[in-house]
């Protein structure tokens, strides 16, 4: 039983040793010695945002390609001349337009004409719609007036005439049977003879049939043809008034047709005026000339990509459309360009006084104050490295301006805001402990972590507010490392210098020569096998003599000394040797 106890006491022991460790890590009194060492000193303290940046007029004319397509430069003004209002800067090649003008001009002169035979066309239509229905109404009117004339004035005609041949017929029958009977009493008497008797009963007979004769025409005209006669003249009146209806829907239909084939002719024509017009535009936007005094700068002497500088502006190059060619600076007004750190976000903002410093212009500073931040990041720097994320910015210039020229190279210091005297110390001496912020300070023979409450910094320098005394020393290079994720907390953002993830490491660059802290216990480094790898650990152990050799003061002037990419590039690999589980050395 005994033995099967042993070994588990053993390793709860180590256990728990460990567990110490990892909580309450403290270097023993023979390695103190080895170790660089940084006393918290009191003094003033300015968080300032330094970057790089190069100059612009703030008010400028810019000077565009406004011909469509892609064109040919075959004239341009040497830059740096000082030019007055009118005077030539650019000349495009606008034969191809010249060409499509005089193509278009006949164009025009097709369409004017199409656009007359149009218009006389309608004026054409509308004669003879207007012909077409007077002459119908005409024929109406006289359909009418027959229908009117024959039952107020034929017919009542006709009747009266058929009812007096009846009576005439009538008359004459009853004369004719009067003499027949007389004729019969003197035949009788034989005073006529049977020829003169058979002559007047003839005469008798014919009148009788006359009689009856014109009884039979009445009927027939009252019955038959006066009926026929109006049922027609009444159908001639209806076919009018449908024929006149017809030709004037027709006619309307026939003026309308011509009237939007006039207006498509019209805008043929306003069409083919307004691309010959515009044509003559283009032509004249080939000639681009200067519409103020000003001093020709070339936009491509100012622009760059991802690649550098983009090429010169020269003639017989291919010039797209809208594409910058030539600046005119107003003098005067100055503005810096420079690209703000996604870490430094948090300390600045539009309103901060800002300290410019011209390459060009040793000796000389120009005040300004920060005046735009984009709110999106460069994407052309995301594009070479997507963990680097910048924010384009503009500091205006404030007072004389002279000597200054748009492109010059310069040095932005944005001045946050500025203690007279606090607790300092170099950034990379705070780590995160049990996800705070804390410090490896002297513990007797040893060192242990201090939680302590951390201010602002500028990059090299933070501001410690609680936690820590002025004089007591604290680790400069902890081999440290937290089992919490890193947050803000009070010390930026999650990436990027002055982060929680860049405060476990200095920022040293490559081309310095410094030496490594010493590694934490139980974490000794391993020798690397082969004779490379050997030479690399003799170098950074060469190093790390000449890092422990430096002053506090020397330590942190080199560190100012870093740019911007150097102390992304180190966050990046310490970032990389934290997720491996090796800590990245102080000199890399």
């Amino acid at each position: 039983m005994k033995r099967v106890l042993a070994p588990l006491v053993v390793l709860a022991a180590l256990l728990l040793g460990g567990w110490a460790w990892r909580c309450f890590p403290i270097l023993p009194a023979n390695e103190v010695a080895d170790a660089a060492t940084f006393r918290v000193r009191r003094g003033p303290l300015d968080i300032v945002i330094r970057e790089s940046g190069t100059l612009k007029s703030r008010e400028q004319v810019v000077i565009k390609n406004e011909l469509e397509g892609r064109t040919t430069l075959i004239f341009l003004i040497p830059e740096g001349t000082r030019v007055k209002e009118g005077d030539l800067l650019a000349e495009l090649d606008a034969s191809r337009l010249v060409d499509q003008q005089a193509d278009q001009i006949s164009k025009v002169r097709e369409a004017e004409a199409a656009h007359v035979r149009a218009r006389e066309t309608l004026e054409v239509v509308k004669l003879q719609v207007q012909s077409d229905v007077e002459q119908q109404e005409l024929q109406k009117t006289f359909a009418d007036e027959d229908l009117k004339n024959y039952l107020d004035g034929e017919y009542p005609n006709v009747l009266h005439e058929a009812e007096a041949r009846i009576a005439i017929a009538e008359e004459e029958l009853q004369r004719n049977t009067d003499r027949a009977k007389w004729s019969r009493v003197l035949f009788g008497e034989k005073y006529l003879s049977e020829t003169e008797l058979l002559a007047d009963d003839l005469a008798q007979k014919r009148s009788g049939l006359e009689v009856q004769l014109a009884k039979d025409r009445l009927k027939l005209l009252k019955e038959f043809t006066y009926a026929r006669r109006v049922a027609d003249l009444k159908g001639r009146v209806r076919q009018g008034e449908l024929t006149l209806e017809k030709m004037k829907r027709k006619g309307k239909s026939d003026i309308l047709q011509a009237e939007a084939d006039l207006k498509s002719k019209e805008a043929d024509l306003d069409r083919a005026k307004d691309k010959l017009k515009k044509l003559e535009e283009q032509i004249a936007k080939a000639r681009i000339v200067a519409p103020k005094e000003g001093l020709v700068v070339y936009a491509t002497s100012v622009q760059t990509n991802w690649r550098g500088n983009v090429d010169p502006l020269a003639e017989g190059q291919d010039i797209r459309e809208r594409q910058d060619l030539i600046y005119l600076p107003a003098p005067g007004a100055m503005a810096a360009q420079l690209s703000i750190q996604e870490a430094m976000l948090s300390k600045a903002h539009t309103g901060l006084s800002a300290r410019i410093k011209v390459d060009a212009l040793p000796g000389q500073n120009f005040e300004g104050v920060l005046d735009r931040i984009s709110p999106l990041p460069d994407a052309h720097r995301m594009f070479m490295n997507a963990d680097i994320k910048v924010y384009p910015s503009e500091v205006f210039l404030s007072g004389n301006a002279e000597g200054l020229r748009n492109g010059m190279s310069c040095q932005v210091e944005i001045a946050v805001t500025s203690y007279d005297n606090v607790l300092q110390a170099p950034l990379q001496v705070v780590v995160r402990h049990k996800g705070r912020p804390a410090v490896i300070v002297r513990a007797g023979a040893g060192f242990a972590p201090q939680e302590v409450e951390v201010g602002l910094d500028d990059g090299v320098m933070v501001h410690l507010i609680k936690g820590v005394r002025e004089g007591q020393e604290i680790l400069l290079a902890p081999a440290y490392e937290s089992t919490v994720e890193p947050e803000a907390n009070g010390l930026g953002p999650k990436s990027g210098p002055g982060s929680a993830a860049a405060l476990a490491q200095p920022p040293i660059p490559e081309n310095h020569a410094v030496a490594e802290a010493a590694p934490p216990p139980g974490h000794a480094r391993e020798e690397r096998s082969g004779s490379t790898e050997g030479q690399a650990a003799k170098g950074k152990g060469e190093k790390r003599r000449r890092f422990e050799n430096m002053t506090p003061e020397q330590r942190e002037e080199m560190l100012r000394n870093l740019t911007p990419e150097q102390r992304e590039a180190l966050r990046a690999r310490r970032e990389r040797a934290a997720g491996g589980g090796e800590r990245a050395p102080a000199g890399e």
